[in-house]
């Protein structure tokens, strides 16, 4: 949001209201009690207002799992740009592995690659910056947790790989864990070096 770009957050698990409830837990750096006890409501209302300064918006909505496809995003896109007069720049996916495909594919490898797929054309079609979403690792995979990990560690269809621009694993060593960092390793993207890495100081 500081980079002045609109957001649009899919969720397929937890819904909007608890969605945005983390974001401004974050934002704001409080803890959930903090929040929910309402002795916040007048930092986050100010602090909702200085995003509305810089023209930003957060938008988050839920799509049923197994059921929403990438159509039902394209609809929420265009109805918060013909309703709210913004145009959406980047769209997050909580998370594209349980989505339905727009073909309705039921065999799940079939299914999640085309996903992939469907999410790729629609990036193209809305003129979105980028499409960030989450997807688990293999059991095997979770063995390079600490280290960095590798493009057969993805589970679910290894057509993933082929289909993002680009994948980034998130590694903790136990000493990492211990001082409150996360590692964001780059496993393979398509263009640019193959390598790469940015530390982040976490608040659980």
């Amino acid at each position: 949001l500081t980079m002045r770009k609109n957001v649009l957050y899919i969720d397929t698990e937890n819904g909007a209201a608890q969605i945005m409830g983390r974001t401004i837990q974050s934002t704001l750096q409080r803890t959930k009690s903090e929040i929910v006890s309402g002795d916040c409501d007048l930092v986050e209302r100010r602090h909702m207002r200085k995003y509305k300064k810089l023209k930003v918006e957060l938008a988050v909505h839920r799509i049923p799992a197994m059921l929403g496809d990438a159509n039902d995003i394209r609809t929420i896109i265009r109805t918060i740009e013909a309703e709210r007069g913004i145009k959406i720049n980047i769209l997050c996916v909580d998370y594209a592995g349980k989505m339905a495909s727009i073909k309705k594919d039921e065999d799940d490898f079939t299914r999640i690659s085309n996903v992939y797929i469907d999410l790729q054309n629609l990036a193209m079609d809305e003129k979105l910056d980028a499409v960030w979403t989450a997807h688990h690792i293999t059991r095997d995979g979770s063995k390079h947790v600490g280290t960095k990990y590798e493009e057969n560690d993805i589970s679910g269809a290894i057509s993933i790989v082929r289909n993002a621009v680009a994948i980034w694993g998130l590694n903790q060593t136990p000493e990492e864990r211990d001082n409150n960092i996360q590692r964001m390793e780059l496993v393979v993207q398509r263009e640019g070096k193959p390598t790469g890495r940015a530390l982040f100081h976490i608040d659980v």
